[in-house]
């Protein structure tokens, strides 16, 4: 007897010990890589961004202590709760890119207060309510007309859990609330991106892998005749990161025609030599190209760079000289007595 009810708490030790390491899908992301699994089986390509230690890079750092000071940022956090800076972990998006509608859905981990996000949006109008499988999805209401007015409302939110919210699409948000429940499969089941995903540099502060339908690059091919072998490229790999004060960036595009693949190589490298008569007149162009690296091999064609974080200093300077500048506006005193009717 003894020993039969030793077994059997071996047993459920084991069963307890392989269940609690099992991922979990919602709750507090320990990484980026956590949410992949809330995106739907279906989706074409993801984009994983990890935001938080994204903050600590000193150029972004800049660019969000200027935005602080702007009372649009302000009015945000105040309306909201949530700062940006602070607050957000990690953010997952899935696409789909086929066909001439394309879809998109985001989840994002964060620390959040649901009430105060709830009040924000409901002072901008009526938000919407509907009920899917026990999660309110809401619409939010927009202030916008014509065609941003349509792209409004097809956009839905949903809180997942006490740190997830999803937004997009309403039929790729209700796939996500499905993959949450437990009730449908997520991308990690797609067989045809999950090669790419397990090829990705998932440690860096942005990555992302997506298929290429083979109608997407055809316009490209068409504007461009010097990239008229676009098409060959089946699926793209992106990575973005930070280290040793640099910016390191590499993208990606494979396929099976080594051929075409090199025909494209080539082609952005002519692209890349054009740009020297820029570089004549911006030093800080020149030494950006200089930067960059185009190589192909069998199955790919890659555009690579390491970017010293003053180049990219130097190039958000010079962009930002360059943006036009909102000029005030002037009331001018009439010059001619105004009838006595319009006084």
């Amino acid at each position: 007897m003894r020993k039969t009810a030793v077994f059997g708490l071996s047993v459920l030790l084991i069963v307890t010990a392989f269940w609690a390491c099992k991922p979990k899908a919602g709750g507090v992301a320990a990484k980026s890589q956590d949410l992949l699994s809330l995106l739907p089986q279906d989706v074409q390509g993801v984009l994983v961004i990890d935001v938080q230690n994204g903050m600590k890079i000193e150029t972004v750092a800049d660019f969000m202590n200027k935005a602080q000071e702007e009372e649009e940022f302000k009015e945000f956090i105040g309306k909201t709760g949530i700062d940006p800076r602070t607050d957000i972990r990690f953010l997952a998006v899935g696409l789909k890119m086929g066909g001439e509608k394309q879809e998109g859905v985001g989840v994002v981990n964060l620390d959040y207060d649901r009430e105060a996000l709830l009040a924000a949006m409901s002072k901008d109008g009526e938000v919407g309510k509907a009920d899917y499988k026990g999660v309110t999805i809401y619409t939010p209401p927009s202030d916008s007309e014509g065609e941003e007015e349509a792209e409004a409302e097809e956009m839905r939110i949903a809180f997942l859990d006490e740190a997830n919210i999803a937004a997009g699409s309403p039929a790729l948000l209700e796939a996500v609330i499905d993959v949450f429940q437990g009730s449908q499969p997520g991308v990690t089941k797609n067989t045809e991106l999950m090669p790419l995903v397990r090829e990705a540099k998932k440690t860096s502060l942005v990555w992302g892998v997506f298929l290429v339908p083979a109608e997407a690059l055809k316009e490209t091919a068409g504007q461009v005749p010097m990239l008229g072998n676009m098409d060959a490229i089946q699926s793209v790999l992106m990575a973005i990161d930070y280290k040793n004060e640099n910016v390191v960036m590499e993208f990606k595009g494979k396929g099976t025609d080594e051929a075409k693949l090199k025909q494209i190589g080539d082609a952005l490298t002519g692209i890349k030599g054009l740009g020297g008569m820029i570089a004549q007149e911006k030093p800080e162009i020149g030494e950006l190209l200089n930067k960059i690296e185009i190589t192909s091999g069998k199955d790919f064609v890659m555009i690579s760079a390491v970017l010293p974080e003053e180049l990219i200093k130097k190039l958000a300077a010079m962009a930002e000289e360059a943006a036009p500048k909102a000029e005030p506006e002037i009331f001018e005193e009439p010059t001619e007595e105004l009838p006595p009717d319009l006084q």
